[in-house]
């Protein structure tokens, strides 16, 4: 099964800015 570049990308980019988010989330919270 071949993957595309945009299904790659947008893996790393959930798995990049799903945690980020969640960090920033929690700094802003506190």
């Amino acid at each position: 099964m071949e993957m595309r570049w945009q299904d790659i990308v947008g893996g790393v980019w959930v798995d990049v800015v799903a945690p980020l988010h969640v960090a920033f989330f929690i700094h802003d919270f506190n």
